[in-house]
């Protein structure tokens, strides 16, 4: 919601986000936010209506503090979406990652990226959805799984 609340004070009203969740949103505080922005909220939607939700999304915006086992960053990339998210990715390309969008440092860093000019410039985009391919195809959940596999072993060793 920091986020939200940080695009919401640039009063940019072109940018409608869509939020899915499957837990209890601070929905008063969605609401306050949604008077100054567009947001759309999905509710518990099947892993279907979120794939088409990511495909038809111009950016999927991750903005986690750390995130995970990126599977989130991966689902994105597979279905041709460039990403808006942290660099505290857990996956091990960080070179191949940083071609399919943008990586931030932060939350300010990262609104002003989406309320930047930047994000409209075709040349960009068109080379970000070519990325997405790219690195979708190498990036097979198997591999995924192997490269995982070794890391959780390297932890326990």
């Amino acid at each position: 919601l920091h986020l939200l609340d940080l695009i919401a004070s640039k009063k940019n009203k072109n940018i409608i986000f869509h939020i899915c969740t499957r837990s209890n949103l601070n929905l008063q505080i969605v609401k306050k936010l949604s008077d100054k922005m567009n947001i759309v909220i999905h509710f518990n939607k099947s892993d279907g209506e979120i794939k088409t939700i990511i495909k038809d999304a111009q950016f999927m915006v991750l903005p986690s503090f750390t995130e995970g086992f990126g599977l989130s960053l991966l689902e994105s990339i597979s279905l041709n979406t460039p990403i808006i998210a942290t660099e505290n990715t857990s996956l091990f390309d960080f070179q191949k990652i940083a071609k399919v969008g943008y990586l931030c440092k932060d939350f300010v860093e990262m609104a002003n990226v989406i309320c930047s000019d930047a994000i409209l410039n075709l040349d960009n985009y068109g080379d970000f959805l070519t990325n997405c391919k790219m690195v979708s195809a190498e990036y097979t959940e198997d591999k995924y799984t192997k490269e995982l596999e070794k890391i959780l072993y390297k932890i326990e060793v």
